[in-house]
């Protein structure tokens, strides 16, 4: 059963370095198996008759029975309590068969005390100290004959329970053997004959054990390995991505275990978490000043603590043990990087780049990486059909190009002159406004901070871009860490999630992905985190939510802590900041500045136009609309057709979720002068309508 937990501890003791023995010295390592894993073990190696029960004949016959089925586990004044369901049936033997006398049915509470042999050093047992009976309504009763036949069966099912640690110990030599090349294999196997457990307890959560290994002291300061090469640093890439997929592997383990979309969400937050510190490692190409592996080691394993425990109260134990038992080796983690360099333990980027020359020697990698959409991923985090052909929202529903507007194929491949600027802009800034279809539950204050999150993360990421060009060819924006387009989506932290293809190629898409991701940062985290309710108001969490896109869910509070953070994570946070603030200011063509065009107009500004015309405060006053059209051009060609004089206007309202441009004509006090006005157009039949019905629409 603890076969994974024995081989996770010889993974923590891969990264110790190349050492010349001094003296051994025992270290204790805090291993929890809490109680859901306990009721497991009980269930696989002693109640294993039919539906967890456990049968007894008091005679030769079968007539005379008790069964105990269904326990239950948890402590009590520092011993565990195991509670069963209990039955006894006595009855005669007449004509080949059984005639039930008399049956009682109720519960059984055995208060056990777990111990350790010196001569079974990796075994755990466990002694019976107390029998309690309870009826079927949980009374306890004092009956000292049923007490005394129930007692004289307790003792053969705590003799079969016991937590057995020896069958792991038989694989682990080899293992180490590999993955320590510079230890004998004599040292290896006195590493492994070494295990033993030195101390238990029993405590709210679970059985606390103390396994105790001797560990050998280095003669000599550690020595740190060579800097990588761009050859070797390639080739890391390729071999890091195993743990990449293996942590994916666990983290979609655990997801098929539980049914709260909210643990789930939890669980792919952290592999989020985890993804976007093996990106900051991976961009370290010298020996950074902190060590930040050891961060993300032990980081990763606190937070997959609590969400397993929650887990392993709904889950099919038989499922979770192997995944929880993995687990378990973050304590050992922890404990062996407290120690200080005198043991050789390493966690950080030099222990990667051992980690990562022992990988390059090996052949085979146990599980796959896939940087195609994973449909395991999308299937358990959402359950919901994936369109290929379309782009999809962090919903995975499909969004079709009308949706995304009508000029998306336009802006597919446009590299604009500076005399297109202005146009590109504009359609640009529509196609990222779309992604506030997605906000529609918000309220209007947390809408308003959506859509200036919107414009002000594309600005930062991209300049509004999707594409440049190099060595004379059109390609999708990218950065060296692997970050694409318009919103800079990064392959390697979204693999599986978004298809990376569709990123590069369809700027439609990487909107809707950019805006799904803001969206569940603003919504799950920052708003949550009530970020807002801090000084500096409602615009924090805009703030927020581009800190965790940058850095990752955990780092919902970046753009206001002062201490820890790196320099240059300080300055992205504050040049965000700057442009967030143009944006809040109407000025968000300011953008054109780093296209190498002049600052434009601003739509508040500039001359109404296709859904960028305020409505007038008079909402009883009226209008005449003219036409409402999906497409932005086609409202202005036909402005054009008209030869009335006047004031035209355009507004953008939503309906049946998608988009309408409005052309009207006028401002009227009263609705028979609109009509009056009406009787100038002969080529349409103009509808009177007052402002307020054009503003609750939009």
């Amino acid at each position: 059963m603890l076969k994974l937990s024995l081989f996770c501890y010889s993974i923590a003791l891969l990264i110790l370095l190349p050492v010349q023995t001094l003296r051994a010295e025992q270290v204790s390592i805090p291993v929890v198996l809490d109680y859901p894993v306990l009721q497991q073990i009980m269930l696989n190696e002693v109640f294993t008759q039919a539906e967890h029960s456990l049968k007894y004949d008091f005679d030769a016959g079968e007539c005379n029975t008790i069964t105990f089925s269904n326990p239950d586990l948890e402590h009590e004044a520092q011993q565990l309590l195991i509670q069963v369901k209990t039955q006894i049936r006595l009855g005669l033997s007449l004509g080949g068969g059984c005639t039930t006398v008399t049956q009682w049915q109720g519960y059984s509470a055995l208060l056990s005390k777990p111990l350790l042999k010196p001569e079974h050093p990796l075994q755990i047992f466990f002694s019976t100290q107390e029998v309690r009976l309870f009826n079927a309504q949980g009374v306890r009763i004092h009956n000292q004959l049923l007490s005394n036949a129930i007692e004289a069966q307790v003792e053969p099912i705590m003799t079969q329970f016991k937590v057995d640690l020896r069958p792991a110990t038989r694989q682990t030599g080899d293992l180490l053997e590999a993955m320590l090349p510079d230890h004998s294999a004599q040292a290896v196997q006195g590493i492994v004959n070494s295990l033993q457990l030195a101390r238990i307890g029993v405590t709210e959560y679970g059985l606390g054990i103390d396994l105790n290994i001797e560990l050998q002291k280095t003669a000599r300061v550690k020595k740190t390995e060579a800097v990588f090469s761009e050859t070797e640093w390639q080739a890391f890439n390729t071999q890091w991505q195993q743990w990449d997929a293996f942590f994916t592997f666990i983290i979609k383990q655990l997801a098929r275990q539980t049914k709260s979309a909210e643990l789930r969400d939890t669980l792919l937050d952290i592999l989020l978490d985890t993804r976007y510190q093996i990106q900051a490692i991976l961009r370290q190409h010298s020996n950074p000043a902190q060590d930040p592996v050891k961060a993300l080691f032990i980081r990763s394993w606190q937070q997959l603590q609590p969400v397993i425990q929650q887990i392993s109260l709904e889950a099919d134990s038989t499922k979770i043990l192997p995944v929880f038992s993995f687990m378990t080796a973050g304590n050992a983690l922890q404990t062996l990087e407290k120690l200080g360099p005198e043991f050789g333990l390493e966690i950080s980027v030099d222990g990667l780049r051992r980690l990562a020359r022992l990988l390059n020697r090996k052949n085979k990698q146990p599980l796959q990486y896939m940087n195609a959409q994973d449909p395991d991923l999308l299937r358990l985090f959402k359950l919901n059909t994936i369109e290929k052909s379309e782009p999809i929202s962090w919903n995975f529903n499909p969004i079709s190009a009308a949706q995304a507007g009508s000029n998306v194929q336009r802006l597919n491949h446009w590299l604009p002159t500076k005399s297109e600027i202005p146009v590109y802009l504009e359609d640009i800034r529509a196609l990222i406004l779309q992604q506030l279809d997605k906000g529609q539950t918000l309220s209007p204050e947390y809408r308003k901070i959506y859509r200036q999150l919107l414009l002000t993360t594309a600005w930062q990421e991209s300049c509004w871009r999707q594409y440049v060009v190099k060595e004379r060819k059109l390609v999708p924006l990218s950065s060296t860490t692997g970050d694409i387009g318009l919103f800079q989506i990064n392959g390697r932290v979204w693999r599986g999630i978004y298809a990376k293809h569709k990123l590069r190629w369809d700027i439609a898409y990487n909107a809707q992905a950019g805006g799904d991701i803001l969206y569940r940062y603003m919504t799950r985290y920052a708003i949550k985190k009530k970020e807002h309710k801090r000084p500096g108001g409602l615009d924090n969490l805009a703030r927020s939510a581009y800190s965790m896109y940058n850095g990752g869910p955990a780092r919902v509070a970046r753009y206001r802590q002062t201490k820890g953070i790196p320099v240059f994570h300080k300055k992205i946070d504050q040049a965000f900041w700057e442009k967030y603030q143009q944006v809040r200011q109407g000025k968000e063509y300011a953008v054109a500045q780093c296209l190498g065009a002049p600052t434009l107009v601003s739509p508040s500004k500039s001359k109404p136009t296709a859904g960028k015309a305020k409505v007038p405060a008079a909402d009883h006053n009226f209008t005449l609309q003219l036409a409402a059209l999906s497409d932005k051009q086609a409202a202005k060609k036909m402005r054009q057709s008209f030869k009335v004089a006047g004031k035209y206007q355009y507004y953008a309202i939503k309906k049946n979720r998608k988009t309408l441009y409005l052309l009207t004509y006028g401002n009227f006090a009263t609705k028979n002068a609109a009509h009056k006005a009406a009787a100038k157009f002969t080529t349409v039949k103009p509808w009177v309508r007052n402002f307020k019905s054009i503003r609750q629409a939009m």
